[in-house]
């Protein structure tokens, strides 16, 4: 087996050049949980790390731990070549390197990104010179694997937690101070996206600013960037102009709606009317995404949307929604499904649009409001504090584990966006010194 080279904990184990084959592709049993072995690699990833097809492997994080959909760690610093920088990386975890194959990742463009796997036992026949299966995305070969072997657990298990200055602050800080942290971690975040608008109004006007937004969002975080390349590829305003009646699209105004963005979108008709494609089918991500969130259903929900706002404009149509309470803004977002069967756009998901799409897209319209400023800011900012949370979702699972040692529920959508802002801001970064979270 192999084995890091700098820890003495792992020193006790046969090294490379010792190592028959018979060795490295030996199984005892069924072997630890994976997710012990995530929290052991969690705890000693760093270091120098010898692969199976004889590269060195430097790891100087070994990345945040999530959970949810796709590769184990995120975030990872790593070098696969002697000299060249650490470079940020994914990194997933077996006990076995077979359960790459028995899991389905080499067909799954999640994993497209990982640049190390690391597993307990080596049981696959291995030589440089055979192609190892990967990613369809990824070089036959190119992504290297480290062995760990039984050593790499030894030694006292209060060892095992990182060293993160945020591990138990909810004791230290208390509630109050933690939510009103992540709060303005959620504002934040809030006029980050604001500002990113604000350069969309101003080249393509606010209902194309606004359209992208709500498209980029039904993407959620396998297809955002599909859904944002059909919306600049297909503008509102000729969407909005093919779907008046006499354009050749059958049907309802959302029906037609529906079949010109299938077909620009390359997932209908190829011959659709008046439409080019934008995207191929091979563009989009549909493996391992849920039914409910596959792109065919999103777009439905997009076409009720769009419809509903045909004649006055997406920004004019939305806008009257501000004056009301959360919940009459994420109604208007709902799309209901045809006779009671499963809504296209969910409650939940219509409020993760409002929080990351709609009012944002408000707040940078606000900028360009003239008198009514100081007015549209206000209400958006208001609602944007006032929404309570969707559903919970790994980032926010995260978080809250480390702050108060069990996944808790925030009450509020802007304190989950606090965290997300926290995640990419430092934690991801590995910037702990200077994050709020851990004064």
């Amino acid at each position: 087996m192999l084995w890091c080279r700098d820890a003495p904990a792992r020193a006790e184990g046969p090294t490379c050049g010792g190592a028959s084959e018979r060795a490295r592709v030996r199984v005892a049993g069924k072997g630890p949980p994976e997710g012990l072995v995530q929290k052991l690699w969690s705890a000693r990833g760093t270091g120098r790390w010898a692969a199976t097809d004889g590269r060195e492997i430097v790891v100087g994080y070994p990345g945040q731990l999530p959970g949810g959909a796709g590769p184990d760690f995120r975030g990872a610093l790593l070098s696969t070549e002697p000299g060249l920088p650490q470079g940020r990386g994914e990194i997933e975890v077996h006990v076995r390197s077979s359960g790459w194959r028995a899991h389905g990742h080499h067909r799954d463009p999640r994993y497209s990104g990982v640049g190390l796997e690391v597993v307990v036992w080596e049981d696959r026949a291995f030589s440089p010179s055979v192609a190892s299966p990967r990613a369809t995305s990824v070089a036959p070969g190119e992504v290297p694997v480290v062995v760990l072997g039984p050593a790499m657990g030894k030694g006292p298990l209060g060892q095992l937690a990182p060293a993160e200055p945020c591990l138990g602050a909810g004791q230290r800080r208390g509630w109050e101070s933690l939510i009103s942290t992540l709060e303005q971690a959620g504002l934040d975040r809030l006029r980050e996206r604001a500002q990113a608008l604000s350069g969309v109004i101003s080249l393509r006007g606010p209902d194309q600013a606004l359209y992208e937004a709500m498209m980029e969002a039904l993407g959620y975080s396998q297809n955002r960037a599909p859904f944002l390349k059909l919306a600049q590829g297909l503008p509102f305003e000729r969407l909005r102009y093919l779907g008046l009646p006499g354009h050749g699209q059958p049907g309802e105004l959302d029906t037609r709606l529906y079949c010109l963005l299938l077909g620009a979108a390359g997932l209908g008709p190829s011959d659709t009317p008046d439409v080019s494609r934008v995207l191929a089918p091979e563009d989009w991500t549909t493996v391992g995404v849920r039914p409910a969130n596959h792109p065919r259903r999103r777009l439905r929900a997009a076409a009720t949307l769009l419809a509903r706002h045909v004649d006055t404009g997406l920004s004019m149509g939305l806008q009257p929604y501000l004056a009301g309470d959360p919940a009459r803004l994420e109604a208007a977002l709902v799309v209901t499904g045809p006779g009671g069967g499963p809504a296209p756009l969910g409650r939940d998901r219509a409020r993760e649009m409002a929080i990351n799409a709609v009012l944002p897209f408000f707040l940078a319209l606000s900028r360009f409001a003239g008198r009514d400023q100081r007015q549209t800011t206000a209400a958006a900012l208001r609602l944007y504090t006032a929404f309570p949370a969707h559903g919970k979702d790994r980032v926010t699972r995260l978080l809250t584990l480390r702050l108060w040692g069990k996944p808790a529920g925030l009450g509020r959508a802007c304190y989950q966006q606090g965290c997300h802002h926290i995640y990419q801001g430092y934690c991801l970064p590995r910037a702990c010194g200077r994050c709020p979270l851990g004064v």
